[in-house]
């Protein structure tokens, strides 16, 4: 056997088992993306419950309901009923219901160190009482999908506050 031929069956060993590996990691992937996902519904789900009892009781009718996720896997659901200028802010065994003007005031908070976001929470003052809402409790790196993520929902939630601000 010569050089060339002992390189070629390294290499197409090296490609085979790369090749595996690769398959393997798509195929735990894809069960931990549908694990994740019915975890969110049903964290959904008994949240969404919660609402409609409240939306019921009250006599509301929320138009709009935006879902988010936070990194220790808590669902936050906004809704806001348009017409007669309510919303609600719910997590599990919390549902906070408020009307568009007892809003004064809507904070975003990074706690940042390096290149690293340690934290990112909107604070919400409602009245007299401000309530803190977490979307990252660990560092993560603002330039990565997750940071990303993390920072476009944590962004989007305290514009959607700020825009019904009375």
């Amino acid at each position: 056997m010569t050089i060339t031929s002992i390189l070629t069956y390294i290499l197409a060993l090296f490609l085979i088992a790369f090749t595996l590996f690769n398959l393997y990691a798509t195929m735990t992937a894809k069960k931990r993306k549908q694990i994740s996902s019915a975890s969110f519904k049903v964290l959904c789900n008994e949240i969404e419950k919660e609402l409609i009892k409240l939306q019921k009781g009250k006599g509301l009718n929320f138009s709009y309901v935006k879902r988010m996720a936070n990194d220790q896997n808590n669902v936050i659901i906004f809704v806001k009923d348009l017409d007669k200028k309510f919303a609600a802010i719910a997590m599990k065994d919390d549902i906070k219901l408020f009307s568009f003007s007892d809003i004064k005031d809507v904070k975003t908070q990074y706690e940042k160190s390096n290149k690293k976001i340690l934290s990112a929470k909107v604070d919400v003052t409602i009245n007299d009482e401000t309530w803190t809402y977490t979307f990252a409790s660990k560092p993560f790196n603002p330039k990565g999908i997750i940071g990303k993520v993390i920072y476009e929902t944590t962004e989007e939630f305290a514009q959607e506050l700020k825009a019904i601000k009375g």
